[in-house]
Parts: structure tokens; C-alpha cells; sequence
């Protein structure tokens, strides 16, 4: 009779339980140096943000118009999910949850649906008739979006990826509506009937290749926001300037956009963001924005020139990133309320110690 002898695996099963064992033993301190690591891009976000004003910081969570925080997202939509239209929705539903949703006993009043249709919305409005915040996402079984009208408290609407065709005087029938977000909706193409819309301040467009007129969104009386991200199709801006209200405008991405000086003439624009709009040359005649005080130009290539803003009497903060044409600056020693210029990547200066010595209440960033 022949017996098999069992293999001694003794010295590998010694070798992996201690190299497991070491395994373990490095776990606290991975996991420590995540923290800190987290806890450093955190702190960086935090320095960058203070150097501004509270203007800024609408622009880098609002729009996420800032490189800085873009580098660290590695999607667009991330950033703006931090943006105060999108903080508002706290519930996240997908279609096949809703019936289980509805059937909990408190209310909400801030929901995301995600690939929902107009039953399903007829049964969360059913549901929670005082809904206040609203956000579709991937919802294209929802062929007629008027069924939203129904909601006689919504404030803030958010519509994501939404391949049909979009009728905007649904959203001017929707009393209370307060901000609007469109991403990525190539389906909407005439904004004209957002006139409509009285209390409409503030509105965000997004990647929506179909938005080739903006004078509409000039004429809505409440305006104070707009933002017109990755909007290529975009060449003529100049109604924006006879906007009564709007302080805060966001144009990064708008690479079809080339002449800006017809922005000169907006009464109440105090925030300006033009990064990433590469085909713009000449800025010197937003130095007579009255009421400007942050000008966000990073990664516009083609400029050469900023003295002009010397002349900018409200002038606070400039941002030049990467705009690495530019090589005299020490005209803004003269600008009267100028206190921060981020330089960051202008290596082509050359007068920027001078600028230090003659002007030392700037606080300059980089290059």
C-alpha cells in the first residue's frame, strides 16, 4: 500500500503569512498618509481660494472656471457638482427605487431622478407637491418636459443629458424658478422665451452646442448670473452688455468668442470669467467696466497686453495664468484699488521685479 505524502509547504506558508503580516502592518500607515494627503490638497485649495474674494470662490465652486481645481477633478461635471445649484438636491433617485422612495413617510424636498419618466414623475409630484429643487439626469423618457410646470414650487432646476428636443417656455411657465442648469442638452436651441421667466437670476448653460443666440438672456429682468461653459457655437456677445443686472458672467470654454471690448458698456458687471477663450487678443477696454473688480483671464494665449487696466478704478483681482505673451505689467502698479495679480506660468515678464519694488501692496502669485 502506497501512502501519499502530504507537501511540505511549511517555509511558504511561513513566507506568505508574513508578508501578509507586513501587509497589515502597513495599512494605519497608508491610510495616514492618504489622510494627509488629502488634507494637503485641501489645504492648497484653501490658500488659492483666500487669496481671493468671495466673488472668486463663487466662480471656482459655482463655474469651476479655475485650472487649479480643474486639474485636481478630472471631469467638469465634478466641479459642478459642487456648485450651489447642485447643492440643493440631496436625494439621489434612481427609476428603479422610485416606487420604494415614494413610499417613505418623510417628505423631500430636493430630489435627482436619474432615467426616469413622466409616470414616474407624475408619482414623485404626487408624492412631494412642495418639491423645491429638481434635478434629471439621463431622464430622455420624458418626452414632454411640461409635465415639470406641475411643480408649483420649484426654485431651482438642473436637466442633465437630455438627448429630445427642448421647449424653453417650459421653463418661463414655472412661476418660481429661480436657477436653471443645462448640461449637455444639445436639444435646446432658442432661450428667447426665458424673458418670461420674472424671477429667473440665475442660469447655467453647459456644454449645449445648440445655444447660438444669447440676446434673449439679456432681456431677463432678474438676471444676476450667467455662465456659458464649453457653448463653441457662441460668437457674438455683445447683447450681454445690456443686461440690467447681471454682475457675475462666466465665458470659459466659449472658444468662438474673439471680441469682447462690447462688454465695456455692462452697467453692473462686477465678476468677468474669459479663461480658456483662446481667440481672444484685445481686453483693454473692460479696464472701463465701472463696476468690475475680478478679471479671471487664464489661458488666454493671445494676449499680449493688460496695461490698460491701470485705468480700472474697482478694479481687485486679475488673474493672467498661462498667459505667457505678456511681458510688461508695471502699468498696473497705477490701477487704485488693485491688490492681487496671479501670474502664475508668465515667465515672459520682464518688469515684474520692478513692479514689486514700486507697487509692494500687490500681492502677486507666481510665476
Amino acid at each position: 500500500m502506497i501512502v501519499a505524502k502530504a507537501a511540505d509547504h511549511g517555509p511558504l506558508e511561513e513566507e506568505s503569512k508574513a508578508f501578509h503580516a507586513a501587509l497589515r502592518a502597513q495599512q494605519p500607515a497608508r491610510k495616514k498618509a492618504r489622510v494627509n494627503q488629502v488634507k494637503e490638497i485641501k489645504n492648497a485649495h484653501e490658500l488659492k481660494i483666500s487669496n481671493f474674494s468671495r466673488d472668486v470662490i463663487a466662480i471656482i465652486m459655482g463655474f469651476g472656471a479655475t485650472p487649479n481645481l480643474a486639474r485636481t477633478c478630472k471631469r467638469f461635471h465634478e466641479i459642478f457638482n459642487q456648485s450651489a445649484a447642485s447643492q440643493s438636491v440631496r436625494w439621489m433617485v434612481h427609476k428603479k427605487k422610485i416606487d420604494a422612495f415614494i413610499a417613505s413617510k418623510r417628505n423631500r424636498y430636493n430630489i435627482c431622478l436619474e432615467g426616469a419618466s413622466s409616470e414616474d414623475w407624475t408619482k414623485i409630484l404626487a408624492r412631494f407637491p412642495e418639491i423645491r429643487a429638481l434635478r434629471l439626469v439621463n431622464c430622455h423618457q420624458i418626452v414632454d418636459l411640461s409635465v415639470i410646470t406641475g411643480a408649483s414650487k420649484l426654485h431651482s432646476l438642473d436637466i442633465m443629458s437630455y438627448r429630445g428636443i427642448i421647449d424653453a417656455f417650459v421653463f418661463a411657465m414655472i412661476f418660481n424658478l429661480q436657477t436653471l442648469c443645462l448640461r449637455g442638452c444639445d436639444g435646446v436651441k432658442d432661450l428667447a422665451p426665458l424673458i418670461f421667466a420674472q424671477k429667473l437670476c440665475r442660469v447655467y448653460v453647459m456644454g449645449c452646442d445648440g445655444i447660438i443666440d444669447v440676446a434673449p438672456l439679456a432681456k431677463i429682468p432678474s438676471l444676476r448670473l450667467l455662465t456659458l461653459h464649453s457653448c463653441d457655437r457662441i460668437r457674438d456677445v455683445s447683447a450681454l452688455a445690456h443686461a440690467p443686472n447681471l454682475e457675475i458672467l462666466n465665458l470659459t470654454f466659449c472658444e468662438g468668442v474673439t471680441d469682447v471690448s462690447v462688454l465695456a458698456n455692462a452697467p453692473k458687471l462686477r465678476v468677468l470669467d474669459l479663461s480658456f477663450c483662446g481667440k481672444v487678443k484685445d481686453v483693454s477696454a473692460l479696464a472701463h467696466i465701472p463696476s468690475l473688480q475680478t478679471l479671471l483671464l487664464s489661458y488666454c494665449w493671445r494676449i499680449t497686453d493688460v496695461s490698460a487696466f491701470h485705468l480700472a478704478l474697482n478694479l481687485h483681482h486679475l488673474v493672467l495664468k498661462e498667459c505667457r505673451r505678456i511681458t510688461r505689467i508695471l502699468g498696473l502698479a497705477r490701477a487704485p484699488k488693485l491688490h492681487t495679480i496671479d501670474m502664475t506660468g508668465c515667465y515672459g515678464v520682464k518688469d515684474l521685479p520692478t513692479l514689486r519694488r514700486k507697487a509692494p501692496r500687490l500681492r502677486i502669485i507666481g510665476p
